[in-house]
């Protein structure tokens, strides 16, 4: 639906990939899922045809591929190449490049490139026949019951094990090289003539455009030189839905996930509600009344940090390489990973509050729960914001995950509650201006407390001031300057701001993923 083009009907769009599947012999696993690293799926040989099909979708007229039977047994290295083969006789061009081929291999490449260290050409033109008589013409016989790709390969590597034999094969490899230049040079032909020695082959190659398989490693390409034509991409909008209806489907096949995390949820609410069951009036309960409003807005956020950056991590790959095709821009693929993420976000952050809420003996009036709740939701969702917005920053899984915690350690020790807001040095105090926790904490606070009235009955026993009101509490605590009102809306416009920055980075910086 994203790789053809949009004035393509929908009839033809299946039977091409009908088409494409037939052509790759993948209907034995046509309802199979592909699988991960956490989750076995399809075979690796299985899996590196489904990726040469997306590929062929776009009827490109070559095909690029980087070591694409690396990593799989004899017998599927075997079947993969023997499929290229075919495709390459049904008029396509494929281009791969192979370390230590079998013989059989190396018996289907019609053309052969044979490269040394740096670069260096040592043999250009036709396949197994013309190569071994080549390298029969100048002294270099393969040895009978031999491997010729093995042998081939031997002549062609410098061997670094010691001086004496670095020095032996780098002056055959520059014989040989030299040797091809003047062979070359005799017959007159140029490179690309001697590999491509028809016309009409070296046509197409010139005009095609380079299709890199996500089976291989692929070059970054700019933002103008996309396989998919702007023209021929579907709209923002259409790409937008069918990325939902994807998002969606996968959210509900790793339903098991979803579980784990609402289980979570109410484990963390639970946990809250047991330690704080039942808050009472009194001056002891004043600072444990503002102990739970803090970690009720600081725990399970940070959860949710480290959630979303695991989960961007591990779909970093597929949006890389479908970004690089052309699929899709990257505001409708942030787009729909926001929204279809939201109603799970929703129904854990609803299992959280309510549980430890009423548990805790917070104010029982609507409006109290309501607003709290609100605020609540709303440190949620900028704590995933702030999450995408380093993980799209910083490439590395690990280093993305130390910013996460350091920054949200910060966000703690100038939330309000570890420290007194007045206590703070005036040198660090503009970083509760930019802490989520600290306007999370005064704006659930200043629900919380205003028109409570506290009992001063165990005031002399514990040898303090007594606090009567809610209002005099936050005023000790130097919490009272801001409305909840006034503290949502910043939580609001933060929530803004790093969707925005997390767009941006996925936009500027290169989501390549790390090679493993």
């Amino acid at each position: 639906a994203l790789r053809l083009p949009t004035t393509t009907p929908w009839s033809e769009k299946v039977s091409h990939v009908e088409n494409v599947v037939q052509k790759l012999a993948l209907w034995p696993v046509i309802d199979q899922r592909v699988g991960s690293i956490e989750k076995r799926g399809i075979s690796g040989g299985e899996r590196r045809r489904v990726s040469i099909g997306v590929q062929m979708l776009l009827n490109q007229q070559l095909l690029l591929l980087d070591e694409p039977t690396t990593g799989l047994d004899a017998f599927t290295a075997m079947q993969l190449t023997e499929l290229l083969h075919q495709l390459a006789r049904s008029g396509l061009i494929v281009l791969m490049t192979v370390h230590q081929p079998r013989a059989a291999i190396f018996r289907q490449f019609d053309k052969l490139l044979l490269l040394s260290a740096g670069g260096r050409t040592v043999y250009c033109g036709q396949g197994e026949t013309q190569v071994l008589e080549y390298f029969n013409s100048i002294g270099c016989c393969c040895p009978k019951l031999s491997n010729p790709a093995d042998y081939l390969l031997d002549l062609a590597t410098v061997d670094l094990h010691s001086d004496e034999q670095e020095e032996t094969s780098r002056s055959r490899v520059d014989k040989l090289v030299c040797e091809f230049e003047r062979k070359r040079a005799e017959q007159g032909m140029i490179m690309f003539r001697a590999v491509f020695d028809d016309g009409e082959t070296e046509e197409r190659l010139t005009q095609s455009q380079f299709s890199l398989s996500t089976a291989s490693t692929t070059t970054p390409l700019g933002p103008d030189e996309h396989v998919a034509q702007a023209g021929e991409r579907a709209g923002a909008f259409r790409q937008f839905w069918i990325l939902c209806w994807r998002t969606w489907l996968i959210e509900f096949r790793n339903i098991g996930w979803q579980v784990h995390q609402l289980f979570a949820a109410i484990w963390i609410s639970l946990e809250l509600g047991l330690v704080y069951f039942s808050l009472h009036l009194d001056q002891r309960s004043i600072r444990d009344r503002l102990s739970v409003v803090y970690v009720g807005v600081a725990l399970y956020p940070f959860n949710i940090t480290l959630d979303t950056i695991a989960r961007l991590h591990s779909q970093r790959k597929q949006f890389y390489y479908e970004i690089q095709d052309g699929m899709y821009g990257t505001l409708p693929m942030f787009a729909s990973k926001l929204v279809c993420e939201l109603p799970f976000n929703l129904a854990f952050w609803l299992c959280f509050v309510s549980m430890f809420y009423w548990m805790a003996g917070l104010k029982t009036d609507v409006s109290s729960y309501v607003y709290s709740s609100l605020i609540i939701l709303l440190i949620i969702l900028v704590a995933r914001a702030a999450a995408m917005a380093i993980a799209s920053a910083v490439g590395k899984f690990q280093a993305a995950q130390f910013i996460a915690n350091t920054s949200f350690t910060v966000n703690n020790f100038v939330g309000g509650f570890l420290l007194n807001l007045d206590s703070i040095n005036p040198a660090v105090r503009w970083m509760t201006n930019i802490s989520f926790v600290h306007w999370a904490v005064q704006g659930v606070a200043a629900i919380q407390f205003r028109g409570l009235t506290f009992s001063c009955d165990d005031a002399l026993s514990l040898n303090a001031t007594c606090i009567r009101t809610g209002e005099a509490a936050l005023r000790f605590y130097a919490l009272d300057k801001y409305s909840f009102v006034e503290s949502g809306s910043i939580l609001i416009g933060m929530l803004v701001a790093l969707n925005a920055l997390a767009i941006l980075f996925l936009k500027t910086r290169s989501q390549r993923p790390e090679q493993k």
